[in-house]
């Protein structure tokens, strides 16, 4: 029983590994980098602080609880994310999903005020010098590099988990398809693989949409244009963040 869910264990990997590559050459990734170049020509627009600005932003938050601050700290680390998601790239995920997901990730710590459950740094705040603030500040970045990195990776794990379960969908549809074209020397209807495999019409024809329409062995009227057959590019992300 343990070699078999060995087995079992190592195909599950297999399939997600194949899975991933599937998806990962499916993407646009052409069309991806032009909604990321966008995307940094729109953070141009946001005015960039020094660290010593940022730095008395703190002050202006944690003292005054100023809405304005907080946007501000938030904004500098929207260009910073772009550059954490570089390693991440190219491995299933477009680029636009990857900066999305890292600035949910920093507003989540940033935007809802997390580091300042920190009373180290809240002391440090409200009765430091320059130096201490600047150290909160760099302590913040830390944080919120790993909190956006973690995500990241969590991402591109599950999305190839879901890659893995697509692609043995989509196979077995497909093995069952070619064995019933060859046993009936023509191709089989959805319905009558259905009935072969023992799942519903609609399981079928889940799986011949998830295979982009790639399956050739069961007879159904393509509803998808060539054109249409790469994985659609979601709208870049938006830079604008407001607290209001």
């Amino acid at each position: 029983a343990e070699e078999i869910q060995k087995q079992e264990a190592e195909e599950t990997k297999q399939e997600e590994q194949a899975g991933a590559k599937q998806l990962e050459e499916s993407l646009d990734y052409a069309e991806d980098e032009k909604y990321l170049q966008l995307y940094l020509e729109d953070l141009k627009q946001v005015d960039m602080l020094s660290d010593t600005s940022l730095a008395f932003l703190l002050m202006n938050i944690v003292e005054d609880n100023d809405k304005n601050s907080l946007e501000l700290l938030s904004q500098s680390f929207l260009g910073k994310v772009t550059e954490w998601i570089t390693p991440y790239r190219g491995k299933g995920v477009l680029a636009c999903d990857l900066v999305q997901e890292g600035n949910l990730a920093m507003l989540s710590y940033i935007g809802q005020k997390q580091w300042a459950n920190n009373y180290e740094w809240k002391d440090k705040i409200k009765e430091g010098n320059t130096q201490d603030l600047l150290e909160v500040l760099h302590g913040i970045e830390k944080e919120v590099r790993e909190l956006v990195e973690g995500s990241l990776e969590m991402m591109i794990d599950e999305q190839k988990e879901v890659a893995g379960r697509v692609l043995g969908k989509v196979n077995l549809v497909n093995d069952w398809a070619k064995r019933l074209r060859n046993e009936l020397e023509r191709k089989p209807t959805i319905q009558e693989v259905a009935d072969k495999m023992g799942i519903s019409p609609e399981q079928v024809t889940e799986a011949i949409r998830l295979s982009a329409e790639a399956i050739e062995d069961i007879d159904y009227v393509k509803t998808m244009p060539q054109a249409d057959t790469k994985a659609d590019v979601p709208n870049k992300p938006v830079g604008k963040i407001s607290f209001q």
